[in-house]
């Protein structure tokens, strides 16, 4: 059995994954006729490559091209993949009261949350199968349209545009609606000259209590700005970033560069028309068919699937440090018990094992294939790890990929994988990542670019780019082997190249 690498993400749970993309393969059955052959995870110290089964992948691409020529099949997963995202944090929400309930009740919930989760994900998958369908091309959809673009606009920018007007969601994403309401927060405040001196004079993690001394009001409209989108920098397993000192030093930052939030939230907010606009003017010039309508609602529906799962692993963090401190455990140790584990611990059929956790935690290999479900540690995880197709490494000076956002840019390369590399992006930088996610999104606004190995017009760095309005070039595949922290690099997204100066 050979397996796909397509994604990798440090640090990163056992349980609730494992159940995922068992409940999740049962929906793609149903839409599609047919199963995604497998899933499975490669854990190494808590950090994880993300696997696919080579085999079928096509096939399923295929499927997906013929059912979303029908928009009624398209408004169909979307309208039931954002209901079962809206059921899904209805029933997770109780999990961060967990110590209210019996273990029979949270076992009984936490069961009908992981059903919840696959079948969420299942609807909002369709998107990413289509990245995964071929080693060719970075989604099979995006191909189709391109080729249906370019054969009818002969000049390439004007052929990206219209590319872009035609697949891009104009509904806001989570991420752009926090940004919107911080900033509407920055405009507050910048129209008080006293608040604004202080964070210009006063350090950012003494900012807090200056404010609620000096100004309440704004304090208050802080305080309830980080309790509201906390869950944003949660991710998987948390801790979540974002602090009331992180909110204050971005506030600090704003005020010192000179930033005008007024007018950043006057872009962002006229976003939506200007998207509609030119949509209506690139229809002019190719059909906006079924499959452009499909590739911008299914992208919209991947980003509200993701931010409802990260959404509910911050209420879930307090089910699994009950479990813990209930059964003795830590937080990790009780991650690291599969799901089927948990749920009989719970209900009284069996006792934790922490050795076992410890042992899944240095290294595992999780997999299901068609149906059948194995988890190993150890030395038979290492062998099973061989079997995973990884990409080789690249002597090259550029990269080619798609492109995501046009524009160009020159800048200092940084590689951004995790959260805790993020500190490393300075304003202008190249954020150069195997694929992005949620929680880079604060590190994201500062670059100067975007470059992903992964994704396609769909994915989450092009989606977060057309609303930054960052050159973005994606699926270029080697950028995080070509390049080194460091590099400086010459971004032409335009035409998709990367490539080293100097």
């Amino acid at each position: 059995m050979k397996w796909l690498k397509v994604e990798e993400i440090k640090p990163f749970p056992l349980s609730p994954c494992d159940q995922i993309y068992a409940h999740a393969a049962l929906v793609v059955k149903e839409l599609l006729g047919k199963p995604i052959p497998g899933f499975a995870f490669h854990y190494q110290d808590y950090g994880i490559e993300f696997l696919i089964a080579d085999e079928d992948r096509m096939d399923l691409g295929s499927r997906i091209l013929d059912r979303i020529a029908d928009k009624r099949f398209t408004d169909r997963v979307v309208f039931e993949g954002l209901a079962a995202c809206e059921q899904l944090l209805e029933l997770a929400e109780p999990f961060s009261k967990s110590n209210e309930y019996s273990n029979n009740q949270l076992a009984d919930r936490f069961e009908r949350y992981l059903g919840l989760l696959g079948k969420s994900m299942g609807y909002g998958y369709l998107g990413n199968l289509l990245d995964y369908a071929s080693d060719e091309v970075d989604n099979v959809l995006v191909e189709k349209l391109e080729k249906n673009v370019f054969s009818k606009v002969s000049d390439r920018r004007q052929a990206i545009d219209v590319l872009l007007a035609l697949t891009t969601p104009d509904e806001v994403t989570y991420p752009n609606l926090e940004h919107r309401e911080f900033l509407k927060l920055a405009a507050d405040v910048s129209s008080n000259p006293a608040a604004q001196k202080t964070l210009l004079k006063e350090k950012p993690e003494t900012l807090s209590a200056v404010f609620q001394e000096k100004f309440p009001d704004l304090a208050s409209e802080i305080d309830a700005h980080q309790r509201k989108w906390v869950w944003l920098s949660f991710l998987f397993v948390g801790p979540a970033k974002w602090t009331h000192s992180y909110f204050y030093g971005l506030l600090s930052t704003m005020a010192k560069s000179g930033e005008d939030p007024s007018a950043e939230l006057a872009r962002l907010e006229s976003q939506p028309n200007q998207i509609k606009a030119a949509r209506k003017k690139a229809g002019n010039m190719v059909p906006d068919d079924a499959y452009f309508y499909a590739a911008r609602t299914l992208s919209y529906l991947k980003a509200m699937r993701k931010d409802a799962q990260v959404h509910s692993y911050y209420y879930l963090d307090g089910f699994y440090k009950h479990v813990a401190k209930v059964f003795g455990l830590s937080p990790t140790q009780a991650r690291f018990h599969t799901s089927e584990e948990l749920l009989d611990v719970l209900r009284g059929g069996a006792q934790p094992d922490a050795a076992k956790a410890n042992a899944r935690f240095k290294q595992c290999f999780f997999s299901t294939y068609h149906g059948t479900v194995q988890v190993v540690d150890g030395k038979d995880a290492a062998d099973l790890a061989q079997d995973v197709r990884r990409p080789v490494a690249v002597e090259a000076d550029e990269v080619k990929g798609s492109c995501a956002c046009p524009g160009q840019a020159v800048g200092i390369v940084k590689i951004v994988n995790t959260v805790e590399e993020a500190s490393k992006v300075n304003s202008g930088d190249v954020l150069v990542s195997y694929a992005t996610n949620p929680e880079l999104v604060s590190a994201m606004r500062k670059a100067g670019a975007i470059v992903t190995d992964m994704g396609g017009l769909t994915c989450h760095a092009a989606i977060v780019a057309r609303e930054l309005d960052k050159p973005c070039v994606i699926g270029t595949k080697h950028a995080t082997r070509v390049f080194r922290d460091g590099d400086r690099v010459a971004v032409d997204a335009d035409s998709g190249i990367v490539r080293k100066l100097d």
